[in-house]
């Protein structure tokens, strides 16, 4: 799943969230686009994976369908599906807020528990 599309580095923040419920084994529901059709599916991150100067998500669904989609294709915010992890351990995307501050961009993430 690619396109010749160059590669769009995701904000670290964002990046650091994959990077956790991958880590936790996280049920979320992820949409995505690839080849001008958008994808929306529950499923448990695995891994991240580097290739040829992008990064993707590994990942599979209930059915044990693998999918490795490029983290710059994912239109979704990280909520995770209660049923599938536990509430305690859930780290949950609250806000999302671009700012400039001095002519710089900024991303202002706001999470909780």
């Amino acid at each position: 799943m690619s396109d010749n599309i160059e590669y769009q580095p995701i904000h670290c923040a964002l990046y650091d969230g994959f990077e956790l419920a991958c880590m936790r084994k996280e049920v979320h529901k992820l949409t995505w686009s690839d080849q001008g059709q958008t994808y929306t599916l529950k499923l448990r991150c695995l891994n991240l994976q580097c290739e040829q100067g992008a990064e993707y998500l590994i990942a599979e669904s209930q059915e044990q369908t693998a999918y490795k989609i490029r983290l710059d294709h994912i239109t979704s915010t990280l909520l995770s599906v209660k049923d599938n992890i536990s509430a305690k351990h859930a780290i949950k995307y609250h806000q999302y807020f671009p700012r400039k501050i001095d002519g710089k961009r900024f991303i202002i993430l706001s999470f909780r528990r």
